[in-house]
């Protein structure tokens, strides 16, 4: 019954609009991550993924500054351009990335080239 009480009285009191506008908030940070990390992954790695540990424990300095300039960008256009251009927001982040990303696009992909670790019992000549 107390619960219920204390419940009641977090409602009314705004707790659940200070909640409402914190996910708000998020809302302009999260979607883009996902278009980073698509970008990364299809356009400018071309669906191969380095696991070595050199790869894996290096930070995408490309990816955090897509990351902080995409934020700005999108509370310039949410709070004062007052836009609702929600479906846009992880197209910010893709594009911010693949524009830092030119010059890494403009280099052969690994498979493309031939470039990487042989197979065991495979032999140059038969690559």
């Amino acid at each position: 019954m107390l619960a219920c009480g204390l419940a009641y009285y977090g409602l009314t009191a705004g707790i659940l609009d200070a909640f409402l506008t914190y996910l708000g908030y998020l809302g302009y940070a999260v979607p883009l991550i996902p278009g980073i990390l698509l970008a990364d992954y299809f356009l400018v790695r071309r669906g191969s993924c380095d696991l070595s540990e050199a790869a894996v424990a290096a930070v995408n300095w490309r990816a955090v500054v897509a990351f902080a300039v995409g934020l700005g960008i999108n509370l310039v256009l949410g709070f004062v351009l007052e836009d609702e251009l929600w479906h846009v927001l992880p197209l910010t982040g893709a594009v911010l990335y693949l524009l830092l990303s030119v010059p890494q696009l403009r280099r052969p992909s690994p498979a493309v080239a031939g470039i990487g670790p042989r197979p065991a019992g495979v032999s140059e000549s038969a690559r």
